[in-house]
């Protein structure tokens, strides 16, 4: 069964494919993104507007949507943060060792 049976996976939400997710990846696994995303936020997030600090307990206190938004607005930052690139420009040929993500 696909989640997009029309092909248009921009109409799948998030609550959808996270409840397809949970199952192929199995629950400990899930729980694991989902403490790491947190804690990409702190490690990403200088400061906000809210009244408390950026802290993993203020992260899971933040409303729903804003603390999705977040992880949504880091994420791309995550590969770049343990070295991985996908731009081969900064890539050294010359270079003795093989690429992190290759």
């Amino acid at each position: 069964m696909s989640l997009a049976p029309d092909g248009d996976v921009d109409k799948v939400d998030d609550a959808q494919a996270l409840a397809a997710l949970r199952p192929v990846i199995g629950s400990d696994d899930f729980e694991l993104v989902e403490e790491l995303n947190d804690l990409l936020v702190v490690a990403l997030v200088a400061e906000w507007s809210f009244e408390v600090p950026v802290t993993v307990d203020a992260v899971l206190d933040l409303p729903n949507a804003v603390r999705t938004a977040l992880v949504a607005a880091c994420e791309p930052l995550v590969g770049p943060l343990v070295g991985e690139t996908a731009d081969d420009e900064v890539l050294d040929p010359t270079s003795p060792t093989a690429p992190g993500n290759g």
